[in-house]
């Protein structure tokens, strides 16, 4: 089960269209399984001719506590869709008016027993999801809190999931990174010619380059050499307390690029988690890593040099797994995490034919990997540093992940 959240601004027009034939006639029996006030009348009740008269008063009751407001509210309409997932058994209306009263309370647009909440109502218009459309302002003129209502809502999903016995999804991801949204898919097609985005173009370059580097400054300079805009942020001390990139050629209507934080990447591409994995890094591993840099291809053993390094990130992955399937839940991460690691560099350095498949491995991993918002454990940290030289970091015991540096 899935709810997802819209906001707008037109309550008639949205309710014109739930309760319409859809813009594809794919609405079946259009009707209301549920309100804040058990005696709103239904306006799929009505005769075709006055149906439309019936959806302008329930939009006015809707809207009515906007008297109370204070000042202007932009967004007041609340649009919630909650949907089943394929091959989940279809649901009475009168489990989903239980749905939909659960779902408001998970939102903070009501709670149980209050009679001054939000107004809203649950439209069915298909066999498996309702829509539900509420007012952001309470009858008492006073606003909903609405702060932290997705991860609510998912939570809410969930135990709805176990009580009804349906299909149980996945709990809300707080470590994952920002998906692009659609304008920003449409601008890469449009401008950028590419199927990513700049914001993912940009985590894929910048999570490479926080692999390899060795400290700060090397970090820079190689975004830099990566053709990579880089703006980094001042504190008032003069140290760096964070950095933004941007893609060139990527710019808003201004004229001006387009910068996105590094946390705005990914919540380990912010600059004090990338510095943790350069604390966790061994001496050792940054001399072996600037000795290679140095050395480079030129190299008379250069050949047997990657031969090796191959080799040598073959023996870890492998042993990365059996720590996987034998490992409690931070070492496990702590494995994962330095496996997305290892795989994001050999996807850099790999022939085409087989690059597509390493990066998908390495976000496979790099998901398993993450550390829990909760709490944030040191296993993944402490892993980073014993990876396999080839990536710039020596395999010291996958057998032990969470081995002190």
């Amino acid at each position: 089960m899935i709810a997802k959240v819209l906001k707008g601004s037109r309550t008639y027009g949205l309710l014109r269209y739930l309760f319409g034939p859809g813009r594809h006639e794919e609405h079946t029996n259009p009707h209301m399984v549920a309100a804040w006030d058990l005696h709103e009348a239904d306006p799929a009740a009505e005769p075709e001719h006055l149906r439309d008269a019936a959806l302008y008063t329930l939009a006015q009751h809707l809207d009515r506590p906007l008297e109370y407001a204070a000042g202007t509210i932009a967004q007041h309409v609340w649009h919630t869709s909650v949907r089943l997932a394929p091959g989940d058994p279809l649901l009475s209306d009168e489990q989903w008016a239980h749905i939909a009263r659960r779902i408001v309370v998970a939102g903070g647009l009501s709670s149980e027993g209050d009679d001054q909440g939000c107004r809203w109502v649950a439209v069915r218009h298909a066999d498996d999801h309702i829509h539900i459309v509420g007012t952001l302002v309470r009858q008492d003129g006073a606003q909903p809190r609405l702060h932290g209502d997705f991860y609510r809502l998912r939570e809410e999903c969930r135990v709805l999931e176990r009580e009804l016995g349906i299909r149980v999804t996945a709990e809300a991801d707080r470590t994952a990174a920002p998906a692009p949204k659609r304008a920003e898919r449409a601008k890469a097609h449009r401008v950028l010619r590419d199927r990513l985005s700049s914001r993912e173009q940009l985590e894929v370059r910048v999570r490479r380059i926080a692999v390899e580097a060795t400290g700060e400054a090397d970090f820079i300079k190689r975004l830099r050499a990566a053709r990579v805009l880089v703006k980094l942020r001042e504190l008032p001390s003069g140290d760096v307390g964070g950095y933004a990139v941007a893609l060139p050629g990527d710019v808003a209507p201004g004229g001006k690029p387009v910068w996105y934080s590094g946390s705005r990447l990914a919540p380990d591409l912010s600059l004090p988690r990338v510095r943790q994995r350069w604390e966790a890094m061994p001496a050792a591993a940054v001399r072996d890593r600037a000795g290679r840099t140095r050395s480079g291809a030129a190299s008379a053993g250069a050949k047997q040099v990657r031969i090796a390094a191959w080799q040598e990130a073959a023996a870890a992955i492998g042993d990365a797994t059996a720590v996987l399937r034998r490992s409690d839940a931070p070492e496990a991460a702590a494995a994962a995490a330095a496996l997305a690691d290892l795989l994001t560099a050999a996807a850099s350095r790999s022939p085409a034919s087989v690059r597509r498949e390493l990066e998908v491995a390495a976000r496979h991993m790099e998901r398993l990997g993450r550390e829990p918002w909760r709490e944030m454990n040191q296993a993944p940290r402490r892993a980073r540093g014993a990876r396999c030289g080839w990536c710039c970091r020596p395999v010291a015991c996958w057998a032990a992940p969470t081995r002190t540096p």
